[in-house]
């Protein structure tokens, strides 16, 4: 009895050293963690676990730490367009820090072409590019040498964005074709399909055109709180063009709209401000106006 009671004991303790270890390394920051991965093969265990990956996450973001302002991402082409570079931004404690990655994943050479990827959106850390026929390629710039490559959809190469579905727990690459009409196959309705990194699985979603028509302007956009966010317009004549904001909810997978102000404006901006869904314009007067959603 007094051997099982010490053994008892001992996994006590040992379970509560475990939490007492987790709630210090929930409170470093990643590169600290990336270390510590080196000192065991418990700690290294914990912190690649997805349920500490998931707590660390929350507890940034409920200090108030924003992704979008402590990082960004940029392409930077070599001379063959083969193998970018990626300029990263961040910000540690109050400091500005830059840092030049390879683009991850080696492309094919070619001379004297545009860059044969695109950065679509970024989320919790992630930054999402298109590569076009090559797939979707999902990087963090915390792991530098680590990427996911997932294959487009049957549908073809779309438009991608990537978010949190908060409610199911799951990361989803939302990719909408970029016209929402086709006059060779006419129908009462288009097709988005969404990526579930949970399932690993493309599935598609029917669209209504009887509500709305659009066009895609431009290339990436922008996540926030459950939502993704693309700048289309309304109609396909040059002449009387109508930008406006397309939003899919990642909960209800829904794909809905909301005009822009009615104001003129040279160009439009995607960005979060305070945690919120914004655009910047230049007015007739060329001074910036922002708006929040």
């Amino acid at each position: 009895m007094e051997e099982g009671g010490r053994d008892t004991e001992k996994a006590e303790v040992m379970e509560l050293l475990e939490e007492i270890l987790i709630e210090i390394l929930l409170r470093l920051p990643v590169k600290s963690l990336l270390k510590f991965k080196a000192v065991c093969k418990s700690w290294r265990s914990i912190i690649n676990s997805p349920k500490f990956i998931k707590q660390h996450l929350n507890r940034a973001h409920a200090i108030h730490y924003n992704q979008h302002k402590n990082f960004l991402g940029l392409l930077i082409p070599s001379w063959d367009a083969s193998n970018p570079s990626i300029l990263y931004k961040e910000i540690s404690d109050g400091i500005v820090h830059a840092k030049q990655f390879d683009f991850p994943y080696q492309l094919p050479a070619s001379p004297h072409e545009e860059i044969p990827v695109q950065v679509c959106n970024f989320c919790d850390g992630l930054i999402c590019f298109n590569m076009y026929g090559r797939g979707i390629l999902l990087w963090n710039p915390s792991f530098p040498l680590e990427y996911k490559i997932i294959r487009h959809s049957d549908l073809g190469v779309g438009f991608p964005l990537m978010g949190y579905d908060s409610s199911a727990d799951d990361y989803k690459i939302v990719s909408i074709p970029s016209y929402s009409s086709n006059e060779r196959f006419p129908r009462r309705y288009f097709f988005v399909e969404v990526f579930s990194l949970k399932s690993s699985s493309w599935r598609k979603r029917k669209i209504s055109k009887n509500f709305f028509t659009y066009k895609i302007c431009q290339l990436n956009g922008i996540y926030t709180r459950n939502h993704l966010h693309w700048i289309a317009t309304r109609n396909f004549d040059e002449d009387d063009v109508t930008e406006l904001i397309l939003y899919f909810d990642l909960v209800e997978e829904r794909l809905d709209h909301v005009n822009l102000p009615t104001r003129s404006y040279n160009g439009w901006t995607l960005l979060i401000y305070k945690e919120c869904f914004g655009i910047v314009g230049a007015n007739s007067e060329g001074q910036e106006e922002l708006w929040v959603l």
